[in-house]
């Protein structure tokens, strides 16, 4: 029998696992110190972890109210434990989390003896690698309760969010804040004062708590009622307008809300030649149709014929010159640019 000659080992790849991270970090949490207070530790701790680039959370604290147990608090890693889906399903089905169970803890304990606090580290070391910047964190960028009560207050001033971002950091230089979360702080001061009532109701709320003049309109569909367009007026205005109807600007602004619907403008000028705001109409959209309700709501705030215009600017416009022409204009001018 002939030697048959070697066959070719099939060579299946194995997979090369990257070698697991170690972070040694616990030797800047070793300290001898010992406070009256928790807080005071708790407090040095985070600072000493937001300039290594992590943050850390408080897992356990007991303050020991029964005699039988004994004080202490336990700090961990943000990215420690393991994530726990929710029984109810989400909308999204594809989720992430930061959670990769990180060994990283210290320990805090009370002696009784002494009624001071210290601290120990039961685990310096990270299986994950370090942010590189803190800016806009989930956990460092949180709001103290102090700055949630300015955030709150420069918000109901109507201050941008550009300008309370810039006031926090001036305030605190270690302040980690992003603008996204500017906004969103601003969206649950909104979302607490509307209560159970929808942004629309919020709205006519408002109006009507500070005395403007408003109207509204809307559609049935099958699906329910709708609001088509609605007119407001400060009552100031409406005072100006009487005395200084001679001219009037009337325009279109766009991108002013997320519903997408144009924002007619109506200004006025006083003798002294400033100009005033009349009115404004949101509209859904720029059909002859939605310009003339809009413009007898206007009418009816004019006392006497004496009072209406005479002369009226806005953009070739078709629909609103149309609509401006009978409802204004005899007589009198209109000029267009």
């Amino acid at each position: 029998m002939e030697d048959q000659p070697p066959q070719p080992l099939d060579i299946v790849p194995v997979p090369v696992q990257p070698p697991p991270i170690s972070i040694v970090t616990g030797h800047h949490f070793a300290t001898a110190a010992k406070e009256n207070s928790k807080d005071d530790l708790i407090t040095w701790a985070k600072k000493v972890a937001q300039k290594l680039k992590f943050t850390i959370i408080v897992r356990r604290s007991d303050n020991g109210g029964d005699k039988s147990r004994k004080p202490f608090f336990v700090l961990e890693c943000e990215r420690s434990g393991k994530y726990v889906p929710p029984k109810k399903k989400l909308k999204a089905d594809s989720t992430g989390t930061r959670k990769c169970g990180c060994p990283f803890r210290l320990r805090g304990y009370y002696a009784k003896e002494t009624k001071l606090w210290h601290m120990t580290v039961v685990n310096g070391i990270h299986n994950h690698e370090l942010d590189t910047e803190l800016e806009g964190h989930l956990v460092a960028g949180r709001l103290k309760p102090e700055e949630t009560l300015l955030v709150n207050e420069m918000t109901k001033n109507l201050v941008r969010p550009r300008n309370i971002l810039s006031t926090l950091k001036e305030r605190d230089p270690e302040n980690t804040m992003s603008s996204k979360q500017c906004y969103n702080a601003r969206y649950r001061y909104k979302a607490k004062m509307r209560a159970c009532m929808s942004e629309m109701q919020h709205m006519f709320k408002h109006l009507s708590d500070n005395k403007y003049f408003f109207k509204y309109r809307s559609h049935v569909d099958e699906g329910g009622e709708y609001l088509q367009d609605i007119f407001f007026a400060h009552p100031r205005s409406l005072s100006l307008l009487n005395s200084f109807p001679t001219i009037l600007v009337m325009d279109l602004t766009y991108k002013t809300n997320k519903y997408n619907m144009p924002l007619f403008e109506i200004v006025g000028f006083t003798s002294t030649e400033r100009t005033y705001n009349v009115g404004f109409a949101w509209l859904t959209n720029e059909k002859e149709d939605n310009f003339i309700w809009a413009l007898q709501q206007l009418r009816s705030l004019v006392r006497n014929e004496g009072s209406l215009p005479k002369v009226i600017l806005t953009d070739r416009d078709t629909a609103l010159m149309n609509a401006v022409i009978p409802h204004f204009l005899t007589d009198r001018f209109y000029t267009s640019f």
